[in-house]
């Protein structure tokens, strides 16, 4: 069975869940506000994805992908956080191209960890869902725990 991500912290072997590459899909309030806490904290973001064009924090419109999702970048990352609407979890995560041992997480606080397909081996999988809610896009009050 594989491993399972629990409040953002992996339990077994982290592997290099800890430095490694981010990857966030999905770019709405949630999605944007922790993308920006990522780059501000310095961590390795190999991918910021969303589906459309829309209006962007400045930190993130200039690194942003739309449209089709980049599948070699996203092969690349050991983290990727799916920030999209629930009904899309399940559906989304089966369709992504990992890499072995990497981590899929997923923000919904409504939806059980087992959406993300845990029978594929190598992944390790969970939630994590950010107790706050996020603003829409502007000057930021506080960091994002």
């Amino acid at each position: 069975m594989p491993e399972q991500v629990i409040s953002g912290e992996l339990y077994g072997d982290p592997g290099s869940a800890s430095t490694g590459r981010i990857a966030v899909l999905g770019l709405g309030r949630a999605g944007s506000a922790l993308a920006s806490e990522f780059l501000a904290a310095g961590l390795p973001v190999e991918l910021l994805w969303t589906r459309s064009r829309r209006t962007l924090p400045d930190d993130l419109a200039p690194l942003a992908c739309f449209g089709p999702l980049p599948h070699d970048r996203l092969r690349r990352a050991d983290v990727v956080v799916l920030a999209v609407h629930d009904d899309a979890i399940a559906s989304v995560a089966a369709a992504l191209p990992l890499a072995d041992g990497a981590v899929l997480l997923h923000l919904s606080g409504a939806r059980e960890s087992s959406e993300l397909d845990p029978r594929r081996p190598g992944l390790h999988f969970g939630g994590y869902h950010p107790l706050q809610s996020f603003r829409p896009a502007g000057p930021r009050p506080f960091a994002v725990p």
